[in-house]
């Protein structure tokens, strides 16, 4: 019904809003546009006392050159307004965010294996990543219901 609709896209919203900050947050430190300590990022996310930035650096770190944090701000948005979309206009399906948050999930697993196999604990990243296993998680859940 319209309410359960209006409520899941409600959370997915949010969610995409938190994984969009954090990608913000990421990049802008990592470009040193932002300082590593803000108030606006809790303190357990920051990036001050992790390693963070080595992640940048690998193979892991980059699509086609690029931060996955850069990615991940334009993911976010997209994800924003393919709900809002979604919700207002019935396009596109809710199917397309269900697709979408498996794949950024599938990708979350890939760079986790990577922040293991580099031995880092980037507090920023694991956030980001439980953030895509949520919205996958209520994208599953709002197609079921």
């Amino acid at each position: 019904d319209q309410i359960t609709s209006a409520i899941f896209t409600i959370i997915i919203i949010f969610l995409s809003g938190l994984g969009w900050t954090l990608s913000f947050y990421f990049y802008g430190v990592h470009k040193k546009t932002i300082p590593d300590m803000v108030w606006w990022i809790p303190e357990f996310l920051q990036m001050a006392k992790c390693r963070c930035g080595k992640i940048v650096e690998s193979n892991y770190g980059k699509i086609l050159g690029i931060s996955n944090s850069f990615w991940g701000i334009w993911y976010y948005l997209a994800l924003i307004i393919l709900s809002v979309c979604n919700y207002f206009l019935s396009y596109p399906s809710f199917t397309s965010i269900l697709i979408l948050s498996i794949i950024s999930f599938l990708f979350s697993i890939y760079l986790m294996w990577g922040l293991y196999s580099l031995k880092i604990i980037c507090r920023t990243c694991l956030g980001v990543h439980v953030i895509n296993m949520i919205i996958m998680a209520v994208a599953i859940i709002r197609m079921i219901i």
